[in-house]
């Protein structure tokens, strides 16, 4: 069945690779660690197998990654499963992506137009530039969402160590870049800015350990609540039924995840009603 419809645009910014203690650090994130304070925000966690096509897998469709993903992550292919990235096009809403190229091999069929990361440039390379570049020139086509996901700082990690000062100058630049982006958006987008897994010291990831699962979210504008705080780790499956019931789709029939009801503005019957049909699809 229909539901109402609570954000008129969504923009979803994936940051690659950002870990939990990084993005509340004022010394290296202080506008990501404010907005972690300001906003509804928590720990989000990837599943066991903390690489990039995992992440975007349960996010979209709630079903958590496998081992199959450490060979898929190159090279992906469309899951078999449902995603609220379909029903948004069945819908008739209008979608575009930004940046890593996993969204679009595992659901190129979605988006109406997509500007990838440049090919066959060297791990250490910044192009951060290009990517919000990119994101601005699509948002100015006011799309219903637009996927924008900087693979960089993961990269930077890779090249040059989380702990290490190229690192920190890296990621500082891009928190006040960041910032700004978002700071040109107008009333009508609802913002959610996730990490898609966490990483080692070394910058390595896709092990099933604390460091390399833990990273955060948060989120603000039509359609969530203003004032929610979540101690609790959130699963990375919730986001696919939450991002669906932000634009009024059902959530996807495979998810193993529910709605953070508690972050949207809902009426209290709403919810209830929400909350129900979730609980029952997933019986």
């Amino acid at each position: 069945p229909k539901t109402q419809r609570l954000a008129e645009r969504v923009l979803l910014v994936i940051v690659d690779g950002r870990r939990w203690d990084v993005a509340n650090d004022p010394g290296r994130m202080p506008h990501f660690s404010a907005a972690l304070r300001d906003h509804a925000s928590g720990e989000l966690w990837a599943g066991r197998v903390s690489l990039t096509t995992s992440a975007v897998l349960t996010m979209v469709t709630g079903e958590r990654g496998g081992f199959e993903q450490i060979v898929f992550n190159a090279d992906p292919s469309p899951p078999p499963y449902d995603s609220w990235l379909g029903a948004a096009k069945a819908r008739g809403l209008r979608l575009m992506l930004v940046g890593d190229p996993a969204w679009s091999r595992m659901y190129g069929d979605a988006f109406e137009k997509v500007r990838l990361d440049p090919e066959g440039v060297s791990i250490d390379v910044d192009f951060n530039p290009q990517t919000f570049r990119d994101a601005r020139e699509l948002r100015a086509e006011a799309p219903d969402v637009l996927i924008v996901h900087f693979v960089t700082p993961d990269h930077q990690a890779h090249a040059h160590t989380v702990p290490s000062p190229r690192y920190a100058e890296h990621i500082r630049g891009f928190d006040r870049d960041l910032h700004a982006f978002l700071r040109e958006l107008g009333p009508r987008w609802t913002v959610v800015v996730a990490g898609d897994h966490g990483a080692a010291d070394s910058g390595t990831h896709g092990a099933d350990v604390p460091i390399q699962r833990r990273t955060a979210m948060f989120a603000y504008g039509p359609g969530t609540a203003t004032g929610v705080r979540r101690a609790k780790r959130i699963d990375q499956a919730d986001l696919a039924g939450t991002f669906a019931a932000l634009l009024g789709l059902p959530p996807p029939a495979h998810s193993r995840g529910h709605a953070l009801l508690e972050w949207l503005e809902l009426l209290p019957e709403a919810r209830r009603t929400l909350g129900c049909r979730d609980t029952a699809r997933a019986a």
